[in-house]
């Protein structure tokens, strides 16, 4: 719902804020959300209300309502997302005490090192160029003088099927 269009100063927002925030946490806990989150999705909600403009209180409520909700959902987003990247093993330090992982993903890089030395030289240059230099197909085209840019993805390709 678009904001509303006279501007909100801070005596109207304190009166409007003991106005709709309880009915708002109401709604908020009603879906689930915690005390403490319901709180500060309404204080968010007020927080825009004071950046936005507004109209009359009809538009108002429902308004409040979508801002709040939509402060609540990004709350629990981000919530998710920090307690995922804790427990996600990829993200996590790795233990002290395990050189031989350490050993074996040497010898790992140095495999794929030792394979990528055997392509063909088109087939190398545009794996380097694609995925270790970052550059476009386009980009890798030009600089090694390829025919086309999909000649570089087909290289790139076969490449990594080779490895």
């Amino acid at each position: 719902m678009a904001p509303p269009t006279t501007t909100a100063n801070s005596k109207n927002v304190a009166g409007l804020y003991r106005a709709f925030a309880p009915t708002l946490e109401r709604i908020l806990a009603a879906k689930g959300a915690s005390p403490d989150d319901a709180r500060d999705a309404v204080q968010d909600a007020f927080e825009a209300l004071m950046v936005h403009e507004v109209d009359d209180e009809r538009d108002l409520h429902g308004w409040l309502v979508t801002v709040a909700r939509n402060a609540l959902r990004d709350r629990e987003r981000r919530q998710r997302t920090r307690s995922e990247s804790s427990s996600n093993p990829i993200l996590a330090p790795e233990p002290r005490g395990a050189p031989e992982r350490e050993l074996d993903a040497r010898r790992l890089v140095g495999r794929v090192v030792a394979l990528i030395a055997e392509l063909p030289q088109a087939r190398r240059e545009a794996l380097l160029a694609c995925r270790v230099d970052g550059s476009s197909s386009e980009e890798t085209a030009a600089s090694i003088a390829a025919s086309s840019a999909g000649n570089v993805r087909q290289q790139v390709h076969r490449a990594l099927k080779t490895i």
